[in-house]
């Protein structure tokens, strides 16, 4: 099948967030639609799935994914692994630097520095980073 090439350029510009649980196209909210008790999250802007209400943020104040649509559980996790994960650098005296934490977690999960982010992890991979940054903690 042959694409036009300014296809490809506009698909290339367009963001579109399919959820990976239902396949509905996803809404692009303000925190202020999400979280309207946040008025520190009124700027931000966040996808929601119209139908299972799986949702995520984007970078700063960008329409930019931070990383995949998540359900309520996998939401959680991946705040946990982070609060974990992020005591590894970000503490009075850290373990690592940021990037040393990044490229540790890289290799222990057996991925790409690209695909190295929490908010694109599922839920075995967020377990795992909990494990893992416990077990450096000691």
């Amino acid at each position: 099948m042959h694409i036009p090439k300014d296809i490809i350029q506009t698909l290339k510009h367009t963001t579109s967030v399919v959820c990976p649980y239902c396949n509905k196209i996803a809404d692009l909210k303000t925190g202020k639609d999400i979280y309207p008790h946040r008025t520190d999250l009124y700027n931000k802007y966040f996808y929601e799935c119209p139908k299972c209400k799986a949702r995520c943020g984007c970078h700063g104040s960008t329409k930019k994914p931070l990383g995949t649509l998540a359900s309520p559980k996998l939401r959680k996790i991946r705040q946990q692994a982070h609060e974990v994960f992020d005591k590894l650098w970000n503490t009075y005296k850290p373990k690592y630097t940021r990037s040393e934490a990044y490229e540790a977690l890289t290799k222990h999960l057996n991925l790409t520095k690209e695909e190295t982010h929490i908010a694109q992890f599922d839920y075995y991979q967020c377990e795992k980073t909990i494990i893992w940054s416990e077990h450096e903690q000691q």
